[in-house]
């Protein structure tokens, strides 16, 4: 969190998760943020090895992970209400 217009990918879904209208924010760093108290879920690790684990748990390999996300897939996931 650095003070920048970019920190409100962390603040808008802790504020939505308060109201019950979102999952909340997860941060995955080694140092302390601003945001670990509202976050609702707090991984002290680097990004690398969190989501090897991650990959690992899920019980596939990285290297077969594809993403193919279009910008109406991206916009249909942002729009859900969870």
């Amino acid at each position: 969190m650095s003070g920048m217009n970019a920190d409100r990918m962390a603040y808008t879904p802790a504020d939505k998760a308060i109201d019950g209208k979102a999952i909340g924010t997860v941060i995955v760093n080694l140092q302390k943020t601003p945001m670990d108290e509202v976050s609702t879920l707090r991984i002290w690790a680097k990004l690398d090895d969190a989501f090897r684990l991650l990959v690992e748990n899920l019980g596939t390999c990285l290297l077969h992970l594809r993403v193919s996300l279009t910008v109406f897939d991206v916009v249909h996931i942002n729009s859900r209400n969870f």
